[in-house]
C-alpha cells in the first residue's frame, strides 16, 4: 500500500504577525453548508481543508486575528472589568 504524499504547508503572516495557513481552510471564498460540507463559492466544488488554488484570499476574521479589541465582563452583572 502506497503512502499518501504529504502536501507542503505554506503560511503567510497577517498584519499582526500571526501565521495563517494558505488553503481552503482560511480562504474568504470558502462557505460551509448547514450539513458541514465545505465548498468554494468561485468554482462550486467541494473542498477539503488542505486544498489550495491561486485565487486564495485571506478571510477577514483572520486578517484581524491578534487585535486586542475585546473587554472582560463580569459574568453576572456584565460590568466591564478589564479593557
Amino acid at each position: 500500500m502506497a503512502k499518501k504524499q504529504a502536501k507542503k504547508v505554506v503560511c503567510v503572516r497577517n498584519e499582526r504577525g500571526i501565521r495563517v495557513k494558505v488553503g481552503c481552510c482560511s480562504c474568504r471564498f470558502r462557505e460551509v453548508k448547514g450539513t458541514g460540507v465545505r465548498y468554494c463559492t468561485i468554482t462550486g466544488n467541494l473542498v477539503e481543508c488542505d486544498d489550495y488554488c491561486p485565487k486564495w484570499e485571506m478571510r477577514e476574521e483572520l486578517m484581524k486575528a491578534g487585535r486586542g479589541t475585546g473587554v472582560v465582563r463580569d459574568i453576572v452583572t456584565k460590568e466591564v472589568i478589564l479593557h
